[in-house]
């Protein structure tokens, strides 16, 4: 009997220590209740939906542009490639 003691006490003291912790994360005076969207603010590298939008399409805005300009020099490159390549007769 005397051996099950430490059991017994570790099972009757368990849910009471569960209801203090239950009862310590729900307290409704925490600090990021105090300011709405502050728990958010806190976790590093969070932006606003709208910054993330915007980032997003100057994103999007710089790589239109840079696939321009690669399909320009891609165009220049086939021409002069063209232009350089010399006949097949010519090579016989």
């Amino acid at each position: 009997m005397a051996a099950y003691l430490p059991l017994a006490i570790c099972m009757l003291a368990c849910p009471f220590i569960m209801i203090i912790m239950m009862k310590g994360m729900g307290s409704k005076d925490s600090p990021a209740d105090a300011e709405p969207g502050r728990a958010m603010k806190l976790v590093r590298g969070y932006e606003p939906r709208g910054a993330q939008v915007a980032e997003l399409k100057a994103q999007s805005a710089a790589l239109e542009a840079k696939q321009e300009a690669l399909k320009v020099e891609l165009q220049q490159a086939e021409s002069g490639a063209l232009q350089t390549e010399p006949s097949k007769e010519s090579v016989v």
